[in-house]
């Protein structure tokens, strides 16, 4: 596998973390909303999808650092 490649396989690992985590922050929503739900409950909502953005922006802050770098590396192999 080529550099370009390998950067391009982490980048699609990062970006389906940043999805994996999104969407567990979906189910949390519409699982605590499901039934009656307490002021608690939207509190502990609230905070479980802050931290999932928060580590879904870095997954992705990764991808595409790790997108630009196959980029990079495919230009150099193309003139190697």
């Amino acid at each position: 596998m080529s550099r370009s490649q390998e950067f391009q396989t982490k980048a699609r690992e990062h970006a389906r973390n940043a999805a994996e985590k999104l969407r567990n922050a979906a189910k949390d929503i519409e699982d605590a909303y499901g039934s009656a739900p307490l002021p608690s409950d939207s509190l502990a909502v609230l905070n479980r999808f802050g931290s999932a953005v928060g580590t879904a922006q870095a997954s992705l802050a990764h991808a595409t650092h790790m997108h630009a770098l196959a980029v990079l590396h495919s230009e150099r192999e193309k003139t190697a």
